[in-house]
């Protein structure tokens, strides 16, 4: 947050409570309640966070993940750019050494487009747009990247603890990296069906390079078709 905009924010949350003609008899107490009342919306919002799950919108692990660490408000603001990332389509532009460099834009749109290198083996990304850099998380180029690069986790290096629920609940509960890593089982038909689902998003985009890796793929799907066929069904729904 700029100085400009940290100003607006303070001059906007005493605006209900002084104003240039508040007699100096009543600055300390109407400054006060004023804090008060910040106390009091922080923890309606504390307790929120620790007491109820935010609504999930893809199938994205990594929507999960945020939504386990993540404070409310930071968690909708990933979820935007998450969403958003969808509207986007990706050019490779170079590679070179694990290091890929891609130009981002929305679909046929040509322009704004933002450039998006990646290194693929220490999962580190930069975006020409720099909202990790001035927001802290990642940016809808960013991770419309990683999910065409098929890093469906986030790299704990951008789970900023400032904005963890670990930051406002305190430590006692462990550490969220811990949390973040104890995986679920998947138990059922559901998540079976969206963890295949989106592992396949991968294949899809790599079958569309042509029409031989369309040919490809095909012969792979029935391949594995055929052979899931053949398997014993076993009911294991839980």
């Amino acid at each position: 947050m700029s100085t400009t905009q940290r100003s607006e924010s303070m001059n906007k949350f005493f605006k209900d409570y002084l104003n240039s003609s508040t007699a100096m008899s009543k600055f300390v107490t109407q400054y006060d309640r004023a804090i008060e009342a910040r106390y009091d919306k922080e923890k309606e919002k504390n307790f929120k966070t620790k007491n109820t799950k935010p609504i999930l919108k893809t199938l994205y692990p990594m929507e999960v993940e945020a939504a386990k660490v993540y404070t409310r408000k930071i968690f909708r603001m990933f979820q935007d750019e998450l969403l958003e990332s969808q509207k986007y389509v990706s050019e490779k532009i170079t590679m070179k050494d694990g290091v890929y460099k891609y130009r981002v834009h929305e679909c046929q749109k040509e322009f704004p487009s933002y450039i998006v290198i990646l290194n693929i083996v220490e999962q580190k990304v930069e975006c020409s747009c720099h909202k990790f850099e001035f927001v802290g998380i990642l940016c809808k180029h960013a991770l419309m990247v990683f999910i065409k690069k098929q890093i469906h986790s986030l790299p704990m290096h951008y789970l900023l603890d400032r904005w963890t629920m670990s930051a406002i609940c305190g430590r006692d509960e462990g550490d969220f990296s811990e949390k973040l890593h104890q995986a679920e089982p998947l138990r059922n038909s559901s998540m079976w069906f969206n963890d295949i689902m989106v592992r396949s998003l991968g294949i899809s985009e790599k079958a569309s390079r042509s029409a031989k890796h369309h040919r490809v793929a095909l012969q792979g799907l029935q391949a594995l078709s055929d052979k899931l066929d053949d398997l014993p069904y076993e009911n294991e729904r839980v």
